[in-house]
């Protein structure tokens, strides 16, 4: 029997096509739901992503021409599943694979009209007994989570949290009318974190729900943790988000703090011989506190 809500599914894919066939196929086994999915074909290039829906005729495609970055190409499936009646917008990543019961287990809290967003205990692809992320608490000064996924203390029943990955969120409707989708600046990273933000301003709770379980194969899109794309898009992304939450109450300790990030990630790349993606990190890093494109 499924149950009463309605949810969309938004899945963006950049090339890649068996790890987004592998995810396609997770979602169309999920039970209790039955869900609209929606593939964003984000500029692929590679591999043609369109043949995936001769595989799968009931899922909606969009191609996008370029690679529009992972929030703007999340908003583009998501402003054509606001246009259906859904209660709730599931994004997630195409690199994962869901639990059959992943996304009725997220209903079932989500239902709580306090609660605006949830996310699943998510667990890594090669290790599906090692925790990657099971959110995190944003310290109001630094405006980070400190302890982004709580890799270590995962929580053993529901647990609200200030920061949920976007690997994977469950939204609700009135969540996302009220606050917007992503801000299109950042083109990969920390999209979620602002998005986090903006959520609890404006009063909702945010709830990680270890009944519900995802796999992820981290960053394979971005060319692998390291890597001089990752690098460059983490440290740019890292330099909006903290221009754009800059005050006078926090801006001493923001500045001081990802001064100090910044040299422990270049001695880290320096120690790893991987000089290309320090020149990278810091490009990304200029580019990012002065609002560059590119």
């Amino acid at each position: 029997m499924l149950i009463s809500p309605s949810i969309s599914v938004v899945v963006v894919a950049w090339n890649n096509y068996a790890d987004t066939h592998e995810c396609l196929n997770s979602l169309m086994a999920q039970q209790q739901v039955e869900a609209n999915i929606i593939l964003v074909d984000n500029g692929s290039k590679v591999e043609a992503l369109e043949n995936l829906v001769m595989e799968f005729p009931n899922i909606v495609y969009i191609r996008s021409e370029t690679n529009l970055g992972f929030g703007a190409g999340t908003n583009l499936g998501l402003r054509e599943a606001l246009k259906s009646n859904s209660d709730y917008f599931l994004i997630v990543n195409n690199d994962t694979r869901t639990d059959a019961n992943m996304i009725h287990k997220l209903i079932e809290t989500a239902k709580n009209e306090n609660i605006g967003m949830v996310a699943p205990l998510i667990y890594y692809y090669d290790s599906p007994d090692k925790v990657w992320s099971s959110g995190g608490q944003i310290n109001n000064l630094l405006m980070m989570p400190l302890d982004s996924h709580n890799r270590q203390k995962a929580p053993s029943c529901p647990t609200e949290r200030t920061f949920l990955s976007g690997c994977c969120l469950l939204v609700k409707r009135e969540v996302l009318e009220q606050v917007g989708m992503f801000d299109e600046r950042f083109f990969l990273y920390f999209e979620d974190l602002d998005f986090c933000v903006r959520v609890k301003e404006a009063g909702w709770k945010m709830m990680v729900i270890p009944a519900a379980k995802l796999l992820h194969k981290v960053s394979r899109s971005s060319g692998g943790l390291f890597g001089e794309s990752e690098r460059y898009h983490y440290a740019r992304s890292s330099g909006i988000y903290f221009r754009k939450y800059l005050n006078l109450f926090n801006s001493i300790p923001i500045i001081l703090f990802r001064t100090g990030s910044a040299i422990l990630a270049s001695l880290r790349l320096l120690g790893k011989g991987k000089t290309k993606a320090l020149k990278s990190y810091w490009k990304g890093l200029h580019n990012g506190w002065h609002l560059r494109s590119n």
